[in-house]
């Protein structure tokens, strides 16, 4: 695999530090490294590490057998980042790049949010909603009021012809 020593740098580092070979989906190194969507990759691209590198990989401790995605959207511990973003910055206008100390990637996540790769359901949307969450970093209150109106509207009463 080209890169495969840098690769094996940071997942064994990842692995002493945390004492855990399964890196989460968005994990991100302080440099801007993808540690977790390389993880994906390898275990999810048969063939494309060479019989030596898988040794390597097994000698650090390293699980190459596909166990799944890596990590499921968790929205409780997404929400409790947006809410001290919120506390430390004022608002939650974070850019897709965004990068918190602890390498989570949640720039990405709210963007798979604004633009409907992670489905809410009602109650978390509207958890947003309270949070202020901006769902489009150039929304206006029109849009916003609209998008509230849509959600209502997708969801009529039920209505009895027969009254009328």
């Amino acid at each position: 695999m080209k890169n495969f020593d840098i690769f094996l740098k940071y997942i064994e580092r990842y692995i002493t530090r945390n004492n855990d070979y399964r890196v989460p989906y968005d994990y991100m190194t302080l440099n801007g490294y993808s540690l977790g969507r390389m993880v994906d990759y390898i275990r999810f691209h048969e063939g494309i590490i060479n019989n030596q590198e898988k040794a390597q990989l097994e000698k650090i401790g390293f699980k190459i057998e596909q166990t799944g995605r890596s990590y499921k959207f968790d929205f409780h511990d997404v929400y409790t980042r947006l809410k001290n973003y919120k506390q430390k910055y004022g608002d939650l206008r974070i850019s897709r790049d965004y990068v918190e100390d602890d390498g989570f990637t949640l720039g990405e996540k709210v963007n798979q949010i604004r633009n409907g790769a992670i489905v809410l359901t009602g109650a978390q949307d509207e958890d947003l909603d309270n949070l202020d969450f901006v769902w489009e970093m150039q929304e206006t209150s029109v849009k916003k009021q609209t998008r509230k109106l849509k959600v209502n509207v997708e969801k009529p009463a039920a209505f009895d012809f027969e009254e009328y």
